[in-house]
């Protein structure tokens, strides 16, 4: 398994591949990898002959009060744990590599109703591959889980031992509410609040908690079928994201 850090390096290795007709899976990720994205590696697999994984600490990705320059960059141990799993190349490369202009100038996608609410970023690419035809399909695997339910991400390290201790309620009043809706409850608001509640009594810090149709993330009516729960909320210095998807 070969890492590469230009974009020359994995322009001529895709294309190599795809002149024998391979199929190529791109795993993103930004690195200090967990089984979590071991999971997907292999899930990718299953969809295509080879299979890359990027690495890259995106400073577009966090948000006010995340500190980029403390994210935990661990490239040579997760290569070793990539070298274990069917990872065909590794892409690492810098920010300037990614942001050849700067942040400032970077493109960006917008896609309204999208773009501007809660986390819909793996939806604003589905939208973005059907909107310009591109020659893409989007694989989405099973969060996986800590035995307390907590949803495996590189931000836990964030967590104290207390914290780490109550963050398993989040996934937790999620699923309540998600058995909520399934027993017959529409009273999106009061649930919304209620649960708002609960996680603030317990030390979180709540960005949003929202009951949303699954496929666009528009509010919902009380005919929709599937719906998404999901939640955004701090604890100490970590920003947790989660959510349950509910057929009801």
């Amino acid at each position: 398994m070969d890492v590469v850090h230009s974009k020359d390096e994995l322009a001529q290795q895709i294309a190599d591949w795809r002149q024998l007709g391979d199929h190529i899976a791109l795993v993103p990720t930004m690195g200090n990898l967990h089984q979590g994205h071991l999971s997907l590696v292999d899930l990718a697999r299953e969809h295509a002959e080879r299979v890359i994984v990027s690495i890259f600490v995106n400073p577009t990705q966090f948000g006010e009060g995340e500190d980029f320059d403390e994210y935990p960059r661990t490239l040579e141990l997760d290569t070793r744990l990539l070298k274990k799993t069917p990872a065909d190349l590794v892409f690492a490369p810098s920010v300037d590599t990614m942001y050849p202009f700067g942040l400032d100038m970077a493109t960006r996608v917008s896609v309204p109703g999208l773009t501007e609410h809660f986390c819909g970023a793996s939806l604003v690419i589905r939208h973005m591959t059907a909107d310009l035809g591109l020659p893409i399909k989007i694989i989405t695997g099973t969060t996986v889980r800590d035995d307390d339910g907590l949803a495996l991400s590189s931000r836990n390290s964030y967590l104290s031992e207390d914290e780490r201790a109550t963050a398993p309620l989040l996934y937790a009043t999620l699923s309540s509410v998600g058995t909520e809706l399934q027993s017959g409850r529409r009273d999106f608001d009061e649930l919304e609040s209620a649960a708002s509640a609960r996680l603030e009594e317990a030390g979180f810090d709540v960005d949003y908690f929202a009951i949303r149709r699954a496929q666009n993330l528009e509010p919902s009516d009380r005919d929709c079928d599937d719906l998404v729960v999901l939640a955004a909320a701090r604890l100490g210095q970590a920003r947790l994201i989660d959510n349950v998807v509910v057929t009801i």
